[in-house]
């Protein structure tokens, strides 16, 4: 009776341990939600094709704005944490006006350019804590890197009709960048988080077919867009529930 008891106390306080252990695992994860606005958001390709590069950038001037919107899971040790995100960026649009001279005789090109991506991320935090005027707060120093889906259409504005009357990929890459910013922790369960954010993609070569129009005819002329890149520069704001 004595061994069974001994048995019985052991198994119960190892049991104990494990449930506890598994506890405070599953309370250290989180899931969020994020919203972003990309105050400077470029796009810059070059366009290719058997005669000569045409350097051709979508944002020669002014910055795009543009909205994301994304969810995320992770795993936060306090000091620091790690998770996985899905983000879709709302489509942004910039006017173009270049110099084409692979196609016909040079001329002036002037259009508009629209693009939309979605990237897939892995993401690590350094979340230390601090306090301004008795609040406490965590800091966001992290960095990221995943793939990305671009979705680019180009379409002319009839300047000259020498010219591309719609040009449009879906172009697949890289993904990188940083982020800088605050956590408050409402209660155990509930924190928002804001700061900065700045990502750059890299996008591969696409083949792509262009509609091009005379006064007597229409034909198709195969392009490459080549060296596409799309920087985000914006803030953040998010929601997260630990479990």
């Amino acid at each position: 009776m004595c061994k069974f008891s001994k048995f019985t106390l052991g198994a119960l306080v190892a049991s104990s341990i494990t449930s506890s252990a598994c506890a405070n695992w599953y309370d250290n994860i989180f899931a969020g939600v994020e919203a972003d606005y990309n105050f400077a958001s470029d796009i810059s390709l070059q366009v290719k094709n058997h005669i000569s590069i045409s350097p051709f950038n979508g944002n020669m001037s002014d910055d795009a704005r543009a909205f994301g919107f994304g969810a995320k899971l992770g795993y936060d040790f306090d000091i620091a944490r790690v998770y996985g995100a899905y983000n879709h960026n709302f489509k942004a649009k910039a006017d173009t006006n270049y110099w084409d001279n692979t196609l016909h005789s040079g001329y002036i090109s002037s259009g508009e350019i629209k693009w939309n991506s979605n990237d897939f991320i892995l993401g690590a935090d350094y979340t230390p804590k601090f306090s301004i005027s008795g609040i406490d707060f965590k800091a966001i120093l992290g960095a990221f890197g995943g793939l990305s889906k671009i979705d680019i259409k180009h379409e002319e504005r009839g300047v000259n009709t020498y010219g591309l009357t719609q040009m449009q990929g879906s172009l697949n890459g890289f993904i990188y960048g940083l982020r800088l910013g605050s956590i408050y922790e409402i209660n155990k369960n509930n924190e928002v988080e804001f700061g900065f954010k700045f990502s750059q993609a890299k996008y591969s070569d696409k083949d792509t077919t262009i509609n091009i129009c005379n006064y007597i005819h229409c034909f198709k002329e195969n392009l490459k867009l080549s060296d596409t890149k799309l920087t985000n520069k914006g803030v953040f704001v998010g929601y997260n529930y630990k479990f």
